[in-house]
């Protein structure tokens, strides 16, 4: 049993620390800061365009990156900026909801960065009306019997 002991002792002697990246203090970190972080499109009818820019400035001292942007649901898409938003200036998130899912809905969005605060969420309210012009008798498609060997 000593032989065990002195065996463990001795590899975790040479076992090493992980490394980590230096941190930033918090006076020298990027902060994400939003202008509004609900949106409210109302209501809206079914098939409108639901686009709406959540805008942010990076008011901390250090470049800011996001990484990611996840939507609560496949019916909202998203597009942010890849690059860095220097300390000082802004950016904006772009989402857009698709209307052809119909009904009352809050979303939220997850915003995933280097801030001081990795994850963020903002969110989208809107309602969908179900208004859809139903297809009318004369619109439909009508097919005459092809004649006979053809």
């Amino acid at each position: 049993m000593p032989i065990i002991a002195l065996l463990l002792y001795t590899l975790n002697s040479f076992a090493q620390a992980p490394v980590k990246a230096p941190a930033l203090s918090n006076d020298k970190m990027p902060e994400i800061t939003f202008e509004h972080d609900m949106h409210d499109f109302g209501t809206v009818s079914y098939g409108t365009p639901a686009v709406h820019e959540f805008t942010f400035n990076n008011s901390g001292r250090a470049p800011l990156l996001i990484s990611d942007v996840k939507a609560q649901c496949t019916c909202i898409t998203v597009e942010w900026p890849k690059g860095a938003i220097e300390p000082g200036k802004s950016g904006s998130i772009i989402v857009t909801y698709d209307t052809k899912k119909v009904g009352m809905v809050v979303k939220k969005l997850t915003v995933t960065s280097n801030n001081r605060k990795a994850v963020m969420d903002i969110a989208v309210k809107i309602h969908v009306l179900n208004d859809a012009k139903p297809v009318a008798p004369s619109d439909s498609v009508t097919t005459a019997p092809l004649p006979p060997g053809e």
